[in-house]
């Protein structure tokens, strides 16, 4: 069984193209679809409109830092860790966003989002 660099290029470069192609589509399926969902978010926690949209304008925002620390990581640390801990940062994000008791749990978990993103 192969590990590391000899099994992703046993998988060739197809498959590599996939997942970053896969990887880059994260961040408009998490603004695209969640837009869908702002009216629901707004009954769920009876909060105003504008708290509500800044839940998306933090996780864009923080998308955006993020790549201030992403890029010299990946360059230090190689771009497989950094993928996988950005995508763990966005799923730690995304459970604690679906059990947030409240608007200000679900804008922090949006921001870690945006960071894993």
């Amino acid at each position: 069984m192969k590990t590391g660099a000899a099994a992703v290029a046993a998988m060739g470069p197809a498959l590599v193209v996939g997942v970053v192609t896969l990887s880059t589509a994260v961040q408009p399926l998490g603004t695209d679809l969640y837009l869908a969902a702002l009216p629901a978010i707004r009954n769920e926690y009876a909060a105003r409109v504008g708290v509500v949209q800044l839940t998306l304008a933090v996780l864009v925002f923080s998308f955006g830092l993020s790549q201030l620390l992403w890029g010299p990581a990946s360059d230090r640390f190689g771009r497989r860790p950094v993928l996988v801990a950005g995508f763990l940062l966005y799923a730690v994000g995304a459970a604690v966003g679906a059990m947030a008791p409240n608007i200000e749990v679900l804008i922090a978990a949006r921001a870690a989002q945006g960071l894993g993103i």
